[in-house]
């Protein structure tokens, strides 16, 4: 496990994420994803809220996230997402702020199918 991590419990099961829209910018090839993570459980959840990407890939190319650390354990992107949860948690049935996930995918070759980028996430919350 990450640093990072250390003192959150993995919330995965307890939440939805829902795509709001994707963006594509042909000049640097970066592919994004507006999203909202939704609280599916029966107990709010506290911020921090951290993203973990897990086998991330491209048919595309290599995919590469941005604005997201990198696990020194695992080189996996960590997103800290916190900002989009409201102050005082994220209550059962309540949706978070909108943010943004986005990958440069360099070595790119358009085949005219596969996806841009896939991945598992996992969501840590505080204890």
């Amino acid at each position: 496990m990450d640093a990072s991590l250390i003192g959150l419990r993995d919330a995965t099961r307890a939440l939805a994420l829902d795509f709001r829209g994707t963006d594509y910018d042909e000049k640097k090839n970066v592919f994004s994803a507006r999203v909202e993570l939704i609280n599916k459980g029966h107990k709010i959840l506290k911020a921090s809220f951290k993203i973990c990407a897990v086998d991330l890939q491209s048919e595309l190319g290599v995919p590469r996230a941005i604005f997201a650390a990198t696990s020194a354990q695992t080189d996996q992107p960590i997103w800290d997402v916190s900002e989009a949860i409201p102050a005082d948690g994220l209550k059962p049935g309540a949706v978070s702020k909108p943010f943004t996930l986005a990958f440069q995918v360099s070595h790119f070759h358009f085949t005219g199918t596969g996806d841009a980028v896939s991945m598992k996430i996992n969501v840590y919350v505080r204890r």
